[in-house]
């Protein structure tokens, strides 16, 4: 017997061919595979890929059971209903949030981002001759960026 969860989802068309070329990629043979079993070796893929991209944690186990209260039988049933109401009546044309956002600086942004790394490095290797104006600089540049996706 397998751990996890058993579940039943609609999947709609565009994911379905999605989930065909996943497995195309992977070099699963499909024949004889059930849907269900291709759409779980390409979750499994795509989370994996996550996990070796640390966009999610590798998780060790332990936080199963807590994790999971959330969706207990008992909590879930009124609820489930409402929120699957929600995700059918958007149906294919709802979009997730990408992984990752995309972050496009100005062409003077990147030049000032590039000064701030030219001033630390240059800081690191010869603070002796770091003048007060390049203090200042890098001072500036750093209240500026610090914080900010790179």
């Amino acid at each position: 017997m397998k751990g996890g969860e058993v579940v039943s989802i609609r999947v709609n068309p565009q994911d379905c061919m999605a989930v065909v070329d996943v497995v195309r990629i992977l070099g699963v043979n499909p024949q004889g595979m059930s849907f269900s079993a291709a759409v779980a070796v390409t979750l499994s893929s795509l989370l994996s890929m996550a996990r070796d991209h640390k966009l999610i944690p590798t998780r060790d186990g332990f936080e199963y059971l807590e994790m999971m209260q959330p969706f207990s039988v008992k909590k879930r049933s009124g609820r489930k209903l409402a929120i699957s109401s929600v995700l059918l009546d958007r149906g294919p044309d709802m979009r997730i949030a990408p992984l990752r956002p995309a972050v496009v600086d100005s062409v003077e942004t990147t030049k000032r981002r590039r000064r701030l790394e030219e001033l630390r490095i240059r800081l690191s290797g010869d603070d002796l001759n770091f003048t007060e104006a390049e203090h200042d600089e890098l001072r500036e540049l750093t209240n500026e960026f610090d914080g900010l996706p790179t």
